[in-house]
């Protein structure tokens, strides 16, 4: 039979000693190998690749215009969805999905 005047620290190590916990964290997502390092500065040599990608000149207007119209607004789905500031082309919701707002961003590569 268990004492119940046992108190906090007894009753924590009874349950400590019932539920063990890992002594590490699983690993989160797919291990990924090595990259060799003739291959990671080759990469770094070509001029030509693009490491990052920026908005279209229509797209950034897009954008832009989203960020004046709806600086002191949010979304209001929930009165009747879809509200406008959802559905605005410039939302970076909407700018993240669409393939035709980004180009690659050749000036910026060496960054």
């Amino acid at each position: 039979m268990t004492d119940h005047r046992m108190g906090w620290p007894g009753l924590a190590a009874m349950i400590a000693a019932a539920f063990p916990l890992p002594s590490r964290p699983a690993p989160r997502g797919i291990p990924r190998a090595p990259i060799d390092q003739a291959a990671r500065a080759a990469l770094d040599r070509d001029p030509a690749r693009p490491r990052r990608m920026r908005l279209t000149a229509e797209a950034q207007a897009d954008r832009d215009e989203f960020e004046r119209l709806s600086w002191n607004r949010g979304c209001t789905c929930f009165v009747s969805p879809p509200c406008s500031f959802c559905m605005h082309p410039g939302h970076p919701l909407n700018l993240e999905g669409d393939e035709t707002a980004w180009e690659p961003d050749v000036e910026g590569a060496g960054r």
